[in-house]
C-alpha cells in the first residue's frame, strides 16, 4: 500500500513540478515559497530549540533558493537536470535496496539504507540524465556528469542527515501531508545538498 501510495502520489504531483519549472518566474516563487513555508512548519514541529530550528530554517532556505536560482540564471534544462538526478538518486535507492538490500549502510542514523540501495542509487543518478538527454539538449557531457558525480554522494547525504535530525527528536517523518512519502521535508532532503552543488557548478564553470 505504501508502494502504490508513492507511486500514485508521484503521478499527480510530478506533470505540475514540471510545469512550474518550466514557466519560472512568479509561478515557481509561489509554488516554493509554499514548499517553503510547510517545510519551515515541519521542522518547527520536530524541533525543540530557537537555535535548532534557526540552522534548520536556514538549510531549508538555501536549498530551496538554489534551486529557484538555478532555474532563473541558467534556465529550465539545469533546473530539470538537478530533479532528475536527485529524483532518480531516490527512486533506484528504494528499489534497488527492496530487491537486494542485504548490507546496512548506516545503521545508527537509518536501519532501511543499505550500500545496495546506496549504489543502486548512485547508477540512477548518472543513467537518467544520458537517457533523457533529449530534454537537456543544450546541456553538454561535461555539465551532466560534473553535476551527477558528487551528486551520487550528496543526494543520499541530503537523506542522511535528515534521518539523523529526525532520530534526534524520535520521529519517523517530518510530517504526513503526501500520502506515501510523508512530509514535503522528507521529499526534498536530497535536493537541500544537491541544488546548490548544481548552483555552484554553474556559476563557476
Amino acid at each position: 500500500m505504501n508502494l502504490l501510495l508513492r507511486v500514485l502520489s508521484a503521478v499527480v504531483l510530478l506533470p505540475g513540478i514540471l510545469l512550474v519549472l518550466y514557466v519560472g518566474s512568479w509561478p515557481l516563487v509561489l509554488v516554493l515559497s509554499l514548499v517553503t513555508g510547510l517545510c519551515y512548519y515541519e521542522y518547527a514541529v520536530m524541533t525543540e530549540t530557537t537555535l535548532s530550528r534557526l540552522l534548520g530554517f536556514s538549510y531549508i532556505t538555501c536549498g530551496l533558493l538554489s534551486l529557484f536560482l538555478l532555474r532563473q540564471q541558467a534556465g529550465f534544462e539545469w533546473g530539470l537536470l538537478i530533479l532528475i538526478a536527485t529524483w532518480s538518486n531516490d527512486t533506484f535507492a528504494y528499489f534497488s535496496g527492496k530487491a537486494l538490500g542485504r548490507h546496512p549502510l548506516c545503521p545508527s542514523i537509518s536501519a532501511k539504507k543499505t550500500w545496495e540501495g546506496f549504489f543502486g542509487g548512485a547508477l540512477g543518478t548518472l543513467l537518467m540524465p544520458f537517457l533523457l538527454k533529449n530534454f537537456l539538449s543544450n546541456l553538454s557531457t561535461a555539465d551532466i556528469l560534473w553535476v551527477c558525480l558528487p551528486c551520487m554522494i550528496l543526494a543520499p547525504a541530503g537523506d542522511l542527515l535528515e534521518s539523523k535530525i529526525k532520530r534526534l527528536y524520535g520521529v519517523k517523518d517530518s510530517g504526513n501531508l503526501l500520502p506515501g512519502h510523508g512530509g514535503f521535508l522528507d521529499r526534498i532532503d536530497a535536493l537541500l545538498l544537491t541544488a546548490p552543488w548544481a548552483l555552484l557548478y554553474f556559476m563557476v564553470r
